[in-house]
């Protein structure tokens, strides 16, 4: 059994994040191993779905158990990495669906957009810690594996659908470890 371990000592890689000139978000699913399933960060909120395997998440000073099922928010700037353990030459098919999106622009709609006031209180704590929630398999409607091929307004239902998963005032499902020595990041 091989695993991907993280050292936390390295920095973490800057991923940058193009959306598509059409679209105000970028959804994407993916194996596990994949090049972009690494210690990393990145200005955009992201909404990481697990929808097979488990192992470890680090994300910050958390660090956690994950399995299939497990919904995370990650705020800006927040270093994170999910980590499975796989024999040599495993994949798990379709592990990752992630989410991401510039909470900030989405914010400065809400002149005109007052409907989006109720995601302020969930943007402003996931800027400050991580959110992780994992929502039961009878709250996860399928509109998680449909938001990548939604298009225009469709597209954007969706994504509001998957921002509305969370309470107002999500939880950690477990207790930072003191044990891992990482910080936000910030982008140049």
């Amino acid at each position: 059994m091989t695993s991907h371990y993280t050292k936390t000592d390295k920095p973490p890689a800057l991923e940058v994040i193009l959306n598509e000139p059409q679209h105000s978000f970028r959804w994407y699913q993916h194996d596990y191993p994949f090049d972009l399933a690494r210690w990393n960060h990145h200005p955009e909120f992201e909404i990481h779905l697990i929808r097979e395997g488990s192992g470890r998440l680090l994300a910050g000073d958390y660090i956690g158990l994950f399995e299939a099922g497990h919904v995370a928010l990650i705020g800006p700037g927040l270093p994170h990495d999910w980590i499975s353990d796989l024999g040599k030459g495993e994949v798990i098919a379709g592990r990752d669906v992630v989410l991401q999106f510039d909470g900030q622009a989405l914010m400065q709609l809400r002149n005109l957009v007052p409907e989006l006031n109720e995601l302020q209180s969930l943007f402003r704590q996931a800027a400050r810690e991580s959110s992780l929630v994992v929502l039961p398999e009878r709250k996860r409607p399928d509109f998680w594996n449909r938001s990548g091929r939604a298009r225009g307004s469709s597209g954007c239902a969706c994504f509001c659908r998957c921002c509305n998963c969370w309470p107002q005032r999500p939880k950690p499902k477990e207790s930072p470890s003191p044990a891992c020595n990482t910080r936000r990041c910030s982008t140049p």
